[in-house]
């Protein structure tokens, strides 16, 4: 993985992630090492396999679906948004994404893992917040812990 930072305005990001890294992991770890406290986040590339979800509000739960390519081809990322959060407990990105395993075949939800390949091309733009207002704005966020049930 390697972070590329702009110079001048907003801190933007440019991360080129490898094959074979955990898409959220590498969010995580970009934002960590650049001190990101809150920041926009955005992709474009590949997945060899991914778990996403659709979230239940009435029991907190994920229903959660594990998508794998097929053989030979990737799952295009088409759409790949979200949020990172950084607090003293480490960095929680907040993606959705929505993926095409065949040009009719397209499944979307809250990313909950995924494998790249053959590569994930991220953006994560700093916001210009106060760290602690941002903190308390999203910690409700850091509370919830759902439950992930794969369907």
């Amino acid at each position: 993985m390697e972070v590329l930072a702009s110079s001048g305005g907003p801190r933007v990001f440019f991360v080129k992630v490898s094959k074979g890294e955990k898409a959220l992991e590498a969010v995580s770890r970009a934002a960590e090492k650049a001190g990101i406290v809150l920041g926009a986040v955005s992709a474009i590339g590949g997945f060899s396999e991914a778990t996403i979800g659709v979230f239940r509000a009435a029991d907190t739960t994920y229903e959660a679906k594990r998508v794998t390519a097929q053989p030979g081809k990737v799952l295009e990322v088409v759409s790949f948004s979200g949020n990172v959060l950084c607090t003293s407990e480490g960095c929680k990105p907040h993606i959705h994404v929505v993926l095409a395993r065949s040009h009719s075949e397209i499944y979307a939800g809250h990313l909950i893992d995924a494998i790249v390949d053959p590569f994930l091309e991220l953006f994560i733009i700093e916001a210009p917040v106060n760290a602690e207002k941002a903190v308390k704005a999203l910690e409700a966020r850091l509370k919830l812990k759902p439950r992930i049930e794969t369907v």
